[in-house]
């Protein structure tokens, strides 16, 4: 995911034993590319490290990794510029959630606002539902991310995310599980968040 946010080439390990067996020349990485990963449930997943370029490469679809690539040579801007986001739940889970939406340009905020501002964002994140698919982003919009491995509904490894998602449905805040971020980063453009909201 970081690789694809970068604008990196994504290739399988073949790539390192081909160049180990050219004397340790570096090759291109085209043949090797990585066309999909396993996080996507839509067009672009293929299962990370098996859906690899080669002799089939030219027929195989382009995938995250490709498009992350044309997305830093054309300059665009990141996924998430324009979006606050809130993670919940603490710990690890909450660190490897936080990084990946930074890579995506998004801007972490440390808690959930009060109710007035909220209830000013939640109208704007509403008359954009439909636009979030065609990548339609506009300046302060704010949703949290439940990432995974955190429960909603509290535990050992809930971090006290039982209760940022009650105050976060609380002001209309949309709540998206962590897969939400990582199919968006599959497929290199904001996905609709219906599907991929969590309830209390």
């Amino acid at each position: 995911m970081q690789g694809i946010l970068a604008g990196c080439w994504v290739v399988s390990t073949g790539w390192v034993t081909a160049c180990l067996g050219a004397g340790g020349q570096l090759l291109p990485e085209e043949p090797f590319e990585v066309l999909g990963d396993g996080s996507s449930s839509g067009s672009n997943g293929g299962g990370c490290g098996s859906s690899i370029g080669g002799s089939s490469g030219a027929q195989a679809p382009q995938g995250g990794p490709a498009k992350g690539r044309q997305h830093k040579a054309q300059g665009l801007e990141p996924l998430l510029a324009g979006w606050q986001v809130f993670v919940l739940g603490s710990g690890a889970v909450k660190e490897s959630c936080t990084s990946l939406v930074k890579a995506a340009g998004g801007a972490v905020v440390a808690r959930l606002p009060p109710a007035p501002f909220a209830s000013q964002q939640q109208g704007q994140v509403g008359s954009a539902g439909e636009a979030e698919g065609q990548g339609g982003v506009s300046g302060g919009r704010l949703l949290a991310i439940l990432p995974e491995g955190a429960s909603g509904g509290g535990g050992s490894n809930g971090g006290g995310s039982k209760g940022q998602l009650a105050h976060a449905e609380a002001l209309g805040v949309p709540v998206l599980g962590q897969k939400w971020l990582m199919d968006c980063v599959s497929h290199m453009q904001l996905l609709p968040m219906e599907g991929f909201r969590v309830q209390g």
